[in-house]
């Protein structure tokens, strides 16, 4: 006699089965949320995770796993659908169920204090016009894939660029040769904070 799933109403012969129900129905001690949330910067549009980052979808897979419950093995997320396996007896059957995710718009730190005009840090490019144009040039282009950059001013003198954070500047300039200076730039939960001027003589 054909097995009738007795929640779906499927037959034996469409899906495989666990005892009376079939695999998607079968009751397992297992618990997967209908939606989850993360956090989204809605600038640089990175995803909260320990720090900010771009989205993956081993992100989305880790998001839904901590609201899981239950032995969850393989898991995979694809267009809406996480599918996972359980054991069963000596056997992993596969499961899937609709998970919907969403974002929830804020500010990322670096995003925020951008759009307030914070920095920590300013090169100031100094010497040959033609030789601090091409300084300052490559110098957006690099720490610019670091931290961001809340404004470039060009002078008489040279050129100051402004750098949201000072370990970037360190990090881009360590093999070039600069004379740094400190200057007090206020306090935060009773540290001194200062910012950092790195000047180059070209």
């Amino acid at each position: 006699m054909e097995k009738i799933c007795p929640r779906c109403g499927i037959s034996g012969s469409e899906r495989e089965f666990v005892g009376h129900f079939c695999v998607r129905c079968y009751p397992v001690k297992v618990s997967v949320p209908t939606e989850v949330k993360i956090m989204r910067c809605k600038r640089c549009e990175r995803i909260r995770d320990r720090e900010w980052k771009n989205l993956s979808n081993e992100f989305i897979i880790r998001s839904i796993l901590r609201e899981c419950k239950g032995n969850i093995q393989n898991p995979k997320y694809e267009d809406g659908v996480f599918s996972f396996s359980i054991p069963v007896g000596q056997k992993l059957f596969e499961l899937k169920r609709n998970v919907l995710v969403s974002f929830v718009p804020t500010l990322c730190v670096d995003c925020s204090r951008e759009s307030g005009g914070y920095f920590e840090a300013i090169i100031q490019l100094r010497g040959d016009e033609k030789n601090v144009e091409r300084m300052a040039k490559m110098l957006e282009r690099e720490v610019g894939k670091k931290t961001f950059i809340p404004k470039i001013v060009s002078l008489k003198e040279g050129v100051d660029i402004y750098v949201g954070n000072k370990k970037a500047v360190e990090a881009v300039l360590s093999r070039i040769k600069y004379k740094r200076t400190e200057k007090l730039a206020g306090e935060r939960d009773g540290k001194r904070l200062y910012r950092s001027t790195f000047g180059i003589r070209l």
